[in-house]
């Protein structure tokens, strides 16, 4: 048997065995992971910071990152078992993994990247600071006959 028909049968029986839930993870874990944190961590400020808790938000950047991590070594794997060689012109499910394989990860690395510097922000901003206002800022949450008696001096929302 040739060399190259044993390596396209030991292809073929990786692609049967680990199917296609691998390769959707590899393309689609990272941005996932990276959707769920971005919800997540704007969701938990308030709660973290009426607690004196911190940890929460730091610890949905490290399960993202994980995510990311994980779905990068699982494309890279594919990719490996698969070929390092550029996907051809004829197409078919090798080249079509390949390709896919290479997406997963380059959509690990920007997602995990992106994670990252969301993380980082997090150390910089703590979940109790507010944005600056200026004191002659509107308030935007304030419908505008609330705003218009604030102006009169009447009190209200704004302020």
């Amino acid at each position: 048997m040739p060399e190259a028909t044993v390596a396209t049968d030991a292809r073929a029986t990786f692609l049967r065995r680990t199917g296609s839930a691998g390769l959707w993870f590899a393309v689609f874990g990272a941005p996932l992971a990276w959707f769920v944190a971005l919800v997540v961590a704007y969701a938990l400020p308030a709660w973290a910071c009426a607690a004196g808790r911190r940890w929460p938000l730091h610890a949905v950047y490290v399960v993202a990152l994980v995510v990311c991590g994980g779905a990068l070594l699982s494309a890279r794997r594919i990719r490996r078992t698969t070929g390092d060689t550029e996907p051809g012109e004829a197409g078919g499910p090798l080249e079509r993994t390949r390709f896919l394989a290479a997406l997963g990860i380059l959509a690990s690395t920007l997602f995990g990247l992106v994670t990252l510097a969301q993380w980082i922000a997090t150390f910089v901003i703590g979940p109790c600071q507010l944005a600056p206002r200026l004191p002659d800022s509107p308030d935007v949450l304030a419908p505008p006959a609330v705003q218009r008696l604030a102006e009169r001096g009447g009190g209200g929302a704004a302020g």
